[in-house]
């Protein structure tokens, strides 16, 4: 029998018997909540489920490294990350300023990827995948679209539109993988 706390997801994943700590199963459950290990009774017996490396996992990870490097370059160093994108410099206080806002929600949305890298699906993930792939869907459109209508094209802006779209597909993916597993349908509404 599965823990309560187990996601359905995690019945793929190789279970391990360990050496576990003595005490009651309130116990266990509470220090195994605290990891990233998961845990599951079977014939009675305690067994630790390792989650390997999920493509969820991955998209997170990528977006939380990526959006975190971003976002600090623009936050700093706003002139320059506006030039590597888009070609040109800017010295006015109020672009600058507003590129760095930029930075600070770009770093924001790292973090947040960061925060949830191992979570379980569900719909705080789903909510958090569909917010990732409307700024990705955003970045593909309007890069190319600044490039074409202003001259506007530095080293990193074509790149960066390709990356964008990289990092949509991957997203439309996950959401696909997680329809199919039924995972919006586990979690009950409140």
């Amino acid at each position: 029998m599965w823990c309560s706390d187990i996601p359905d997801t995690a019945r793929p994943y190789v279970a391990q018997r360990e050496g576990l700590p003595g005490g009651s199963n309130a116990d266990l459950r509470s220090k195994l909540r605290r990891t990233t290990i998961h845990a599951v009774v079977l014939a009675g017996r305690w067994y630790v489920v390792r989650p390997r490396m999920t493509c969820q996992r991955g998209l997170f990870i990528a977006t939380a490294l990526l959006e975190i490097g971003a976002g600090v370059l623009t936050a700093v160093w706003p002139g320059r990350a506006i030039e590597l994108l888009f070609g040109t410099a800017i010295v006015q206080a109020e672009p600058l300023a507003t590129a760095r806002l930029y930075g600070a929600a770009l770093t924001a949305l790292g973090v947040a990827s960061w925060c949830v890298r191992a979570e379980p699906p569900g719909r705080a993930v789903r909510a958090m995948i569909c917010g990732m792939l409307t700024y990705n869907v955003g970045a593909c459109v309007l890069l190319p679209t600044i490039a074409m209508t202003s001259n506007l094209a530095g080293v990193l802006l074509w790149p960066a539109a390709l990356l964008h779209a990289a990092l949509t597909c991957w997203c439309v993916f996950v959401l696909g993988s997680q329809a199919n597993l039924g995972t919006a349908e586990a979690e009950p509404r409140r």
